[in-house]
């Protein structure tokens, strides 16, 4: 696919989020101004994240199958889906319930990263699907652990 192909959805996609900070109020009131269902914008919001994320995790695997595991890893850990939830975020809620939303990600980036490192180490010696089951109950520890240092719990 050509880089140039995604321009026209680039550009829709920023006139969105342009004219929702212009409304500043709930996405797609552009729309709802025009007369659409409350319920009709909500969907579209939903899918426009979900699209969003579903690019994200389709372009990381074919780069990590077609041209290099490597580049896959980097876009894998690459702060483009949690930019996209605080952008998501911030366009229906306060700067300050943003803010704590990337505070939390950065508390939790311990049990990301023990995650990660405990994958890489079961999948030496166990299957897949092993291996990412054993991962995430030491990622569950892990959050659980930080949440209580952190005062969540």
């Amino acid at each position: 696919m050509k880089a140039g192909g995604l321009q026209p959805a680039c550009r829709i996609y920023c006139t969105v989020l342009v004219l929702n900070a212009q409304k500043s109020t709930i996405p797609g009131s552009f729309l709802r101004s025009a007369g659409a269902p409350d319920l009709v914008m909500e969907l579209f919001y939903l899918l426009l994240i979900f699209l969003a994320g579903g690019s994200m995790v389709a372009g990381t695997t074919w780069i990590a199958e077609i041209i290099d595991p490597k580049y896959g890893g980097i876009l894998a850990v690459a702060p483009i889906i949690t930019t996209l939830a605080f952008l998501f975020t911030s366009m229906h809620a306060t700067q300050e319930r943003t803010q704590a939303l990337v505070l939390g990600s950065v508390v939790f980036l311990v049990p990301t990263a023990l995650f990660l490192i405990s994958l890489y180490l079961l999948l030496g010696r166990y299957n897949v699907t092993a291996s990412i089951i054993g991962s995430y109950g030491v990622w569950l520890v892990s959050v659980v652990i930080m949440a209580r240092i952190a005062g969540l719990l």
